[in-house]
């Protein structure tokens, strides 16, 4: 039927092709080309996190020498028995706007595309399960606890804690202690201040690594904190004298000592059982401004640079300006949230520059270098007008993915001591990408009366159920609350025969935690 050999039945052919049949002939199928597939569509990808930068940065001194371990005391008392009275209820979410943006700071670009949020877990109807880990300030012990207020695990000591602790995968301790008084000569001295000395120990309470950051120069405080890759993050202190202080543009009215005790932050790499080497290193004196002197270098409005702490704000007229008392770190994000006890505030700085990019105002995943990304709390630090939303606070926690409010920052409000009034807030924060962000909302909060006040010290953890363990630091009391303030979980440390001691903070720990499993619990 296909007399032009074109491979196709045209009409006319189809004709002939039936009047030579008679009309007897079906009607052939005619052959089709297969359709062509329809272009691919491509989705926007997420964003790949990249991995940890390479480290940089030279070797440090090697740490002091192991000390021999005590033998174990007696176990703290625990005192379990729940409330009578109910906690303060929690607060509605509110939009919190600590200042109007200033005029020179760009509108946040939009976030970048991220995979959607997994649904929380709704909150069961009694407390989380696990143990609880704590070391009190100034003694020598590390305690884990059960759910029932009975001592499973301590780890024995003889030098004196500063509170920060931590249950590491293999089933180690990281903590932080002080060296023995006029062990080393150093000019960070003080009411309060502590601290110097990093130690990693067994189950067993060996001290299988020990790193010294103390010198005449710098003083590790405050707290610590354990990365994926095995390093550790530290902070400290670092000594600004007088010419510094001029050369920055510094004013002796708001400094009348004439030093700063300024806030930088090392990464160090195990490198043998006493000693280690700094692989990247971020410091607060690279990122200031000032506005009282023309001739010094970072002459601006600091309203106008929120990305950079005024050297010269400084209302408690102390050497310890920033007194930064907490450090964690977001593996997702690459970034680190830091309490300004000093300062009332957060910020959050990228962890994915080098040490030269962490100088500057350029590189890193955000491109801002070591600038401040985000920053809230006092609007009056970068001379803005606007109501402080924090005070004295401390232990500023991201909330982990896949726990309710993720992406959220988790902070211990300790108050003013007039009011005498505590909080447990949960901001999330605008997105800072181009700008540095001051706004953020509070989408949950507990306490705030004056039945709940603790002036020093504490914190809070978000736990995977959605309940929240608070730590009240002065009185060493720790409680579970649920999402609607009640509480499900209290216990009290008291050690029998001695004086009651504060805690630094709490933290639970999972009965999954890898490390529970390296542990002998009674």
């Amino acid at each position: 039927m296909d007399h032009n050999g074109d491979g196709c039945i045209s009409r006319a052919e189809l004709d002939r092709f039936e009047a030579r049949m008679g009309g007897q002939a079906q009607t052939p199928k005619i052959a089709t080309a297969p359709a062509k597939p329809e272009p691919p569509v491509y989705a926007v990808p997420t964003p790949i996190v990249p991995a940890a930068p390479k480290p940089v940065g030279a070797p440090q001194a090697s740490a002091k020498s192991a000390a021999p371990m005590a033998a174990p005391k007696a176990a703290p008392e625990p005192v379990t028995a729940p409330k009578a009275a109910p906690a303060p209820a929690p607060k509605a979410a509110t939009r919190t706007t600590a200042s109007a943006a200033p005029a020179a700071v760009p509108v946040p670009a939009a976030p970048c595309a991220a995979a959607p949020a997994k649904p929380a877990p709704k909150p069961v109807g009694g407390p989380s399960t696990g143990y609880t880990l704590f070391a009190p300030m100034g003694g020598t012990d590390t305690y884990l606890v059960d759910m029932q207020g009975k001592t499973v695990k301590t780890w024995p000591g003889r030098d004196a804690s500063t509170g920060a602790v931590y249950l590491l995968k293999n089933g180690n301790l990281l903590r932080t202690v002080s060296p023995a008084r006029g062990e080393v000569r150093t000019p960070f001295e003080g009411e309060g201040v502590s601290g110097g000395i990093v130690q990693e120990v067994s189950p067993r309470g060996q001290i299988v690594w020990e790193y010294s950051y103390i010198s005449k120069d710098v003083r590790q405080h405050g707290d610590i904190q354990p990365l994926p890759n095995g390093n550790v993050l530290i902070l400290a202190w670092e000594l600004k004298t007088r010419i510094d202080l001029s050369e920055a543009g510094g004013s002796v009215r708001n400094h009348p000592e004439g030093m700063i005790w300024s806030e930088h932050i090392v990464e160090v790499r195990k490198s043998g059982p006493r000693s280690g080497y700094v692989v990247w290193e971020w410091h607060a004196w690279d990122h200031l401004v000032q506005n009282t002197n023309s001739d010094a270098p970072n002459y601006a409005n600091p309203v106008r640079l929120p990305q950079r702490m005024d050297v010269n704000y400084n209302p408690r007229r102390t050497p310890d300006w920033l007194h930064a008392d907490s450090i964690d770190y977001n593996p997702a994000l690459d970034q680190i949230v830091l309490s300004l006890r000093n300062t009332g505030e957060v910020w959050i700085i990228d962890h994915s520059t080098s040490t030269e990019q962490a100088a500057t105002s350029k590189g890193g995943i955000m491109h801002r270098g070591g600038d401040i990304l985000f920053r809230w709390g006092n609007p009056a630090a970068y001379g803005a007008a606007g109501k402080p939303m924090l005070t004295a606070q401390h232990d500023a926690r991201w909330i982990r993915n896949g726990r309710p409010g993720e992406e959220t920052i988790l902070i211990f409000n300790n108050g003013d001591r007039r009011n005498k009034r505590s909080e447990v807030l949960e901001i999330k924060p605008d997105y800072y990408f181009k700008a540095t962000t001051l706004d953020a909302e509070v989408v949950w909060s507990f306490g705030g009366d004056s039945a709940f006040y603790a002036d020093r010290f504490s914190g809070a953890q978000r736990l995977p159920n959605g309940n929240t363990l608070v730590c009240d630091g002065p009185a060493a009391h720790l409680f579970e609350v649920k999402p609607d303030g009640k509480v499900a979980w209290e216990y009290r440390f008291k050690e029998p025969g001695k004086e009651p001691k504060p805690l630094f903070r709490a933290t639970r720990i999972s009965l999954d935690h890898p490390g529970v499993a390296r542990l002998s619990l009674k």
